[in-house]
């Protein structure tokens, strides 16, 4: 919903190309069992690391086997194998070639194959169309992530390094005996020495005759060591994908804001969508909405959007243990389909989401609320705890279960309708305080309000204009306790745009993230308070130097310039078709947006597209 937007234009492109799942060779393996692999992994390094890390959930353990089938000729060749095909038949009554593959110690088997129709046991028992990934002499689980030697952005100065900018890196020096090195995103962590502080471990090993290097990649900044050292050298690790989509303007401000928020969504997006890279480097559910918003508007990658989606719904219970990110990853799903119009994806997994989905309709009380099963439900870190807001969540949710149904032809998107209609009913009736034209963080609780119930009543179409138009008031107002997180921050500025209000918008975005930029930020941090100053600005869960600097949530100003600002987002999968209503003082803007279709270019009020 949109409320007097100036210039609304609605445009259409030819269908999308669809996304090729397997064209040529591919390597092919179960449905998130190449995710699986990667994922487990993440964590093992991270454990020995030693971070401080929180992995909640329940993931499948890996498999020593992985079995594969294909409706074909019984002469028809064997595919080739990581590691090595164990057993092999021919069913002569199904038609079907069977073939067994052995993942061995590295629990994680694949076949490589030009033929389109395997199927793969996946890890609940079920036979499900293989996952496909394009074709390379290393089978993708075994993939390593490349590392820049050319880096040569570090200073020397005042007897400690500083590379200029956030990296996640390997430190490599040459001294005679082993070296302690110390590093932070900021310089009073970066001078810290008491051992208990410390949020990681920076044991260098000696590599060859004299020369050292940390024995993991760290997140850093600035670093120093405890002696005198020589050739001393970052490395960067991770994968550097080319920026396709960018705003265009004069507003200096406005430009390092998005170029801010593009290095924090580089830096977290290597081989998933991960929420930082200080501590757990992990995908989480939540998360993931925003990165995936920020990959389609920024790389347009939907190789990465989509093995992120494939490590969410490989949990079994709800995602990352958090019923709410269970819920944005429905969402996410479907925002998955908007940007890249992968109906592919999207049929091979239905299967997952529908179970997702039906998984919470089954916690569901008379009012259609969730009401059982919230061992852990995360809103965002500020109080009040909101109820209200867990159940607006729920019904974004619903709305895009209904909208993935209606794209696979299952018949149940009528039963989410109506299930979301009735919650809508249900959070009006109880929640809605006509005099203080809020929702109540409690539906059934006192007159206690906060935001984060009422920016997604806005985001998620529950409030009707009348209603949007008083919390966009109140939000504008900036009387409400404030959010926690630039996390739910960010919503409350889409429910702003969305509401009209430019002016609280901009200035919005200004005091977070321009402020952050203020603090010296070279990323957008997990959390930020205005009011914090000196050494404050960094702790976080009761620790000095906690907080990451560098936050995937916080990654708005990749792209809500062009989103919200400048009203452009899709409305039809795969950038079919799309919808243009800039905010006052963005009419004159200029974007560039990937899309399936090749590159979408506004310069002023005219719309063109590459292809």
């Amino acid at each position: 919903m949109l409320i007097a937007l100036a210039l609304p234009v609605s445009c259409v492109f030819a269908q999308p190309q669809e996304i090729a799942h397997g064209l040529s060779s591919a390597w092919l393996y179960p449905q998130m069992d190449m995710e699986l692999f990667r994922v487990h992994q993440m964590r093992d390094d991270v454990r020995r690391a030693g971070l401080y890390a929180y992995h909640p959930g329940v993931l499948p353990p890996l498999r020593d086997r992985a079995e594969f089938r294909r409706v074909c000729a019984e002469n028809d060749p064997l595919p080739e194998a990581f590691r090595r095909i164990s057993e092999t038949h021919y069913n002569t009554a199904e038609g079907r070639r069977y073939v067994t593959v052995d993942g061995g110690l590295m629990g994680c088997g694949a076949i490589r194959s030009a033929e389109t129709n395997w199927e793969a046991k996946v890890f609940d028992g079920s036979w499900r169309p293989v996952a496909a990934y394009a074709d390379a002499p290393v089978s993708p689980h075994r993939e390593r992530l490349p590392e820049d030697r050319s880096f040569s952005g570090l200073v020397a100065t005042n007897g400690w390094y500083d590379a200029l900018a956030e990296q996640f890196a390997y430190v490599e020096c040459r001294v005679d005996a082993e070296p302690r090195l110390f590093v932070g995103e900021s310089i009073p962590e970066m001078l810290a020495e008491k051992t208990e502080d410390l949020e990681y471990d920076a044991t260098m090993d000696e590599v060859s005759d004299g020369c050292w290097r940390t024995r993991h990649a760290l997140a850093f900044r600035y670093l120093r060591f405890g002696s005198e050292v020589t050739n001393v050298k970052v490395v960067p690790v991770g994968r550097r994908r080319p920026v396709k989509g960018r705003i265009i303007t004069d507003n200096a401000r406005w430009l390092k804001m998005a170029e801010v928020g593009e290095r924090t969504l580089a830096l977290c997006s290597s081989d998933f969508l991960v929420d930082g890279i200080k501590r757990d480097r992990l995908p989480w559910g939540g998360d993931l909405t925003v990165s995936l918003m920020a990959d389609a508007y920024v790389y347009g990658d939907a190789e990465i959007a989509r093995r992120t989606l494939s490590v969410m719904d490989a949990y079994e219970g709800d995602v990352n243990g958090i019923v709410t990110y269970s819920m944005w990853t429905v969402v996410s799903h479907d925002l998955y389909q908007l940007y890249f119009g992968d109906a592919q994806f999207l049929r091979d997994r239905w299967w997952r989401i529908k179970a997702r989905i039906g998984d919470l309709m089954s916690r569901t009380d008379e009012t259609g609320f969730v009401v059982r099963g919230l061992d852990w439900v995360f809103i965002d870190w500020a109080k009040p705890k909101s109820n209200t807001a867990l159940q607006m969540i729920w019904h974004g949710s619903l709305q895009a279960a209904a909208r993935l149904a209606d794209r696979v032809g299952d018949p149940q998107a009528d039963d989410y309708r109506a299930l979301a209609a009735k919650i809508r009913v249900s959070l009006n009736m109880l929640a809605w305080d006509e005099t203080r034209g809020l929702y109540r963080a409690d539906p059934t609780g006192a007159a206690v309000f906060g935001r984060q119930a009422n920016i997604f009543a806005v985001v998620f179409g529950v409030a009707d204009d009348r209603q949007s138009v008083r919390i966009g008031d109140e939000l504008a107002q900036n009387r409400l306790p404030p959010v926690g997180t630039p996390y739910v921050f960010g919503w409350e500025m889409v429910a702003l745009a969305r509401t009209g209000h430019a002016g609280a918008f901009f200035s919005g975005l200004e005091r977070i993230f321009g402020g952050m930029l203020d603090n010296g930020a070279t990323t957008y941090w997990e959390s930020y308070d205005p009011k914090e100053t000196g050494d404050k600005r960094y702790a976080f869960y009761g620790r000095p130097w906690a907080k990451s600097l560098c936050h995937v949530w916080s990654a708005w100003p990749a792209f809500i310039f062009v989103s919200e600002g400048m009203g452009i987002r899709p409305t039809a999968d795969g950038w079919r078709a799309w919808s243009y209503r800039p905010l006052p003082g963005c009419e004159n803007l200029k974007a560039e947006i990937p899309t399936p279709n090749g590159i979408l270019r506004l310069d002023g009020k005219e719309m063109t597209n590459d292809q």
